[in-house]
């Protein structure tokens, strides 16, 4: 089970819920908008979510989500609904959600709604689980959290931005946000982990909930024409660092923008700028980030849910200042599996067969099934094979009919067509002739892949071939029709199909190597395009176009 099967489940079991028939028809209706609102935050393959962090913490020692994962994780969902639902309440934040018209009285009704039905599903989990000390533990998780929680939540309902230092509120947001840590912890208790590492991990959901809040805050003043924050009374991160920071005239001065909201946004911001706001938030959001890296690296565990584990923190961070490797895990050797090594050798070997002299790309192993160029980065992202196999291999597994260990065979013969065609996008950027024209770009490196193919990798170019008549000959006529118009968007600067879905345009990728295939490309010549810039190419793969089309 993949981490999109396992929300997909959680929801599932979420949803249900609501349908029980203790609850009155309107409560069911309200109930079921809530858990759609929460839904709709993130997409179920995003590991940047609540559930992602529990299902991170299972993979990195080696558990698999079963009944009892899905279970837990959809107790943790209606007790994050739950608390959540409090929340608005609490800060009269009911406008544009399903209880708004309902009112405060109702919606903490659903939300102990809510709150019970969690218990019900946390009461059927540890009937499942065999082990009476782990039984304790969740119960002992989930009432260290509440109480956490909301005693936490009583300082901020109390608190004004003048009344608590940064560090503080720091501490203050870490509790009213402890949900985050009951996730982590829940997904440290099922992999059957030491008490030493469920506290590790308890910590890190904790720092991990101070830096989300921080980030929050910050994008309220921001991110949004309106800021509820500064039109409010209680201390935020950043304006506890404005209290700490500001002398008596600029106080003053920040005391008058606000009286001129929504108005006044864009000099309060200045302000708060100014006065070195932003960069003190930077700060703590970095020494959070490197604790964070600092306790999962103590762990020695050097799996691939780990390194996604930190990549999320750092995207957390990213979002606010441009973040730096950690000393802490940057010596840790996450990519020490045989694919891994197998990308490092097949660029190695392309630059000793071409010649090119241009430094290589950065690797990095990642959780989409797609080899992927970014030129910002100059960085080539490749397939986790061997660390995330139930990430990277479904789609391929659907795509090209194959299992599990046919699929991770077939990508590791592929890697020579593949990596030609990511190196062919760095050399053009490393030459500034890299076009906008996504398309003609993708023209250019398939062209180039193929000529690869056809002298240094003719088993894997047969094998390709072979493989594609399945994926294309099942095609629908409108795939065929969205294939082609892909392809012939090549010769005009028409881009509205550059964001095609992963599956429309693999399929674009496996027509155009069909088409080039049938002729004899050399690979010189391939390589000298690679200096030109799109408007000189005098060749493309658009002759033919038309004829997927049923």
């Amino acid at each position: 089970m993949n981490l999109s099967e396992f929300v997909l489940e959680v929801r599932q079991r979420v949803r249900a819920v609501a349908d029980d028939p203790r609850f009155e028809p309107d409560q069911q209706r309200l109930l079921k908008a809530t858990i759609r609102g929460f839904e709709r935050h993130a997409e179920p393959s995003e590991f940047a979510q609540p559930l992602g962090l529990l299902y991170l913490v299972m993979r990195a020692w080696g558990r698999s989500p079963d009944e009892t994962a899905v279970r837990i994780g959809a107790f943790c969902m209606l007790y994050l609904c739950a608390g959540d639902l409090i929340d608005d309440v609490q800060d009269d934040d009911l406008y544009g959600k399903p209880h708004e018209l309902a009112g405060p009285a109702i919606a903490i009704n659903s939300a102990l709604a809510l709150m019970f039905a969690g218990l019900e599903v946390l009461r059927e989990a540890m009937q499942s689980e065999p082990d009476p000390a782990k039984r304790v533990a969740f119960l002992a998780a989930l009432n260290r959290v509440s109480l956490l929680g909301v005693g936490r939540q009583h300082v901020d309902l109390l608190s004004t931005t003048s009344s608590l230092s940064p560090d503080e509120v720091l501490h203050r947001d870490k509790g009213k946000s402890s949900s985050v840590s009951l996730f982590m912890e829940c997904g440290a208790l099922l992999a059957d982990l030491d008490p030493h590492l469920v506290q590790t991990y308890r910590e890190v959901g904790e720092r991990l909930a101070g830096m989300v809040q921080i980030v929050d805050d910050l994008r309220d003043i921001y991110g949004k024409d309106v800021s509820p924050d500064l039109r409010g009374t209680k201390a935020t991160y950043p304006s506890a660092c404005f209290e700490q920071l500001a002398d008596p005239e600029l106080k003053s001065r920040y005391e008058a923008l606000r009286q001129s909201l929504p108005h006044s946004i864009g000099e309060i911001r200045d302000l708060f700028h100014n006065a070195g706001v932003v960069d003190a938030c930077a700060c703590t959001i970095d020494e959070l980030r490197l604790e964070m890296h600092h306790a999962i690296a103590a762990t020695r565990n050097c799996s691939s849910a780990h390194r996604l584990l930190l990549e999320v923190i750092d995207a957390v961070a990213q979002s606010v200042y441009s973040v730096e490797p950690s000393p802490q895990t940057s010596s840790l050797d996450f990519f020490a599996t045989g694919f891994d090594d197998a990308v490092r050798e097949e660029v190695r070997v392309f630059y000793e067969r071409t010649g090119v002299e241009t430094p290589p790309p950065q690797l990095r192993a990642w959780h989409h099934p797609h080899f992927l160029y970014v030129p910002s980065r100059q960085t080539l992202f490749y397939p986790d094979v061997d660390g995330l196999p139930e990430e990277v291999l479904p789609f391929h597994q659907a795509l090209f009919g194959l299992d599990q260990r046919q699929c991770s065979e077939f990508l590791r013969m592929q890697l020579p067509l593949c990596i030609a065609h990511e190196l062919a996008h760095h050399l053009r950027c490393a030459a500034g002739v890299l076009g906008d024209h996504v398309w003609r770009e993708e023209l250019i490196a398939d062209r180039l892949a193929v000529a690869y193919g056809q002298k240094f990798a003719a088993n894997a170019s047969r094998q390709l071939l072979r493989a594609l008549e399945r994926p294309l000959n099942a095609m629908t006529p409108e795939q065929g029709r969205r294939v082609d118009r892909l392809i012939n968007s090549v010769d005009s600067d028409d881009e509205r199909d550059a964001g095609a879905d992963m599956t429309v345009a693999a399929l674009a990728h496996l027509e155009l190597h069909r088409r080039f295939a049938q002729r004899q490309l050399d690979l010189l010549t391939e390589v000298t395009r690679l200096t030109l810039p799109d408007a000189h190419l005098d060749d493309s793969a658009a002759s033919g176009a038309g004829r997927l089309v049923a």
